[in-house]
């Protein structure tokens, strides 16, 4: 710097040289500082915007759960209107007992269970039991077994008639029912099953078309007693 350059001068000049440092000293800070201010962090979803994850989608047992055919359907009931007419267990269970057992039943005193499989077995047990008032539970008192063969039409009719009722295909599990007097149970070439169960009457309709399906099959069928 020029001694003899005025004081005026001399203190612009030293300015200038600052002001200059100070500008190389930004340029470096932010050519070194740029590449990691420049990401951007994603901010944390407001509560509001947060969703949980939908869960996996579960078969309903309120709809045709099976991903094949029926293999198997079968019926286990009390109603008394099940059994043909003439037959002993077409009466209540006090109507067979009386009233000095101390049970009381409006359904049969018998239970039916019936089994038509797609490869033509049939099966079907019927059990008589009585209400034991020393125990107070109820004893079988007589169980009588026979097999049977159904061809693949009377099969399929039966099957397709239970698929396509209204009652099989609104039924869910979740339903509770305190009382019941009959099961139908359809099992899928896959494993899945499904037994809607209701406490039928005469005008339970509905439920009773599968029901009478069921019997007009029993009464088709040639039974051979078990041993």
């Amino acid at each position: 710097m020029n001694p003899h350059q005025p004081l005026w001068m001399r203190i612009a000049i030293i300015i200038a040289v600052i002001f200059a440092i100070a500008m190389l000293g930004l340029e470096a800070y932010l050519y070194l500082y740029k590449p990691y201010v420049s990401r951007e962090i994603p901010s944390e979803p407001k509560p509001s915007e947060i969703r949980p994850e939908s869960p996996t989608p579960k078969p309903t047992q309120g709809a045709n759960v099976g991903t094949s055919e029926a293999v198997s359907v079968n019926l286990d009931t009390t109603y008394s209107g099940y059994f043909p007419d003439g037959d002993k267990c077409r009466q209540s269970y006090n109507e067979m007992f009386g009233d000095k057992t101390g049970g009381f039943s409006p359904n049969s005193a018998c239970s039916a269970n019936v089994t038509f499989t797609n490869d033509g077995d049939a099966e079907k047990k019927i059990t008589i039991r009585k209400f034991d008032a020393g125990s107070g539970t109820w004893v079988d008192q007589e169980t009588k077994k026979w097999e049977g063969k159904v061809t693949p039409e009377q099969f399929g009719k039966l099957s397709s008639l239970i698929l396509a009722n209204e009652a099989y295909k609104v039924w869910n599990p979740g339903i509770s029912i305190t009382a019941r007097n009959v099961m139908i149970t359809v099992k899928y070439a896959d494993g899945v099953t499904k037994s809607p169960m209701s406490n039928v009457d005469e005008k339970t309709t509905v439920f009773l078309e599968m029901i009478d399906a069921f019997a007009a099959l029993d009464r088709e069928t040639g039974w051979t007693p078990k041993k």
